[in-house]
């Protein structure tokens, strides 16, 4: 489809169903490798955006100056705008803006905005919250929905937390 399109503009696709729901839109600059990466259906807004994995950014209609890097990173997100995303499942199912998340399963189900996790499993249960900031292997993992303003640094850094806001945990298990 992009092959065919007059109005698209700059941009790089390799792999099976990359860049496959680009229909008469003047998509620009955007990068897709990997199976069905950036497969979804694409408006002009989605232009600028990143996608390297099997499903990266599959689902993205509008949303952009995403970068999605590993299988199914970002793979659910239609419109957010602004996230990054590398690893495996990585903010998997963002719907926000301005996330980011780097490692196995961070921010995996994630629909808030302007949340930092990194490490494998940091803030993995997450959905709706806000402007939390995780570091280290399960960093703030119990959190699950409407948690903001917490922080957590270190291995499993208030893990038990599941609700509440405006807290900080430094330290293994804190």
């Amino acid at each position: 489809r992009l092959l065919n399109n007059a109005d698209a503009d700059c941009n790089v696709t390799f792999g099976n169903y990359t860049l496959d729901g680009v229909a008469d839109v003047a998509l620009a600059s955007c990068t897709a490798v990997g199976h069905n990466a950036l497969s979804g259906v694409l408006t002009s807004d989605a232009s600028g955006s990143v996608a390297v994995g099997r499903n990266a950014l599959n689902s993205l209609t509008s949303g952009q100056r995403s970068t999605a890097v590993g299988y199914y990173a970002l793979a659910n997100c239609d419109d957010g705008d602004n996230n990054t995303a590398i690893g495996w499942e990585a903010l998997e199912a963002n719907a926000g803006d301005n996330n980011t998340a780097v490692g196995t399963q961070a921010l995996k189900y994630c629909t808030g905005g302007h949340n930092t996790a990194l490490g494998a499993k940091a803030l993995d249960e997450l959905t709706s919250g806000n402007y939390n900031t995780a570091v280290g292997y399960e960093s703030l993992h119990q959190m699950d929905s409407g948690e903001e303003n917490n922080t957590g640094v270190g291995y499993q850094s208030g893990s038990n937390l599941d609700g509440g806001a405006n807290n900080t945990f430094v330290g293994a298990s804190t």
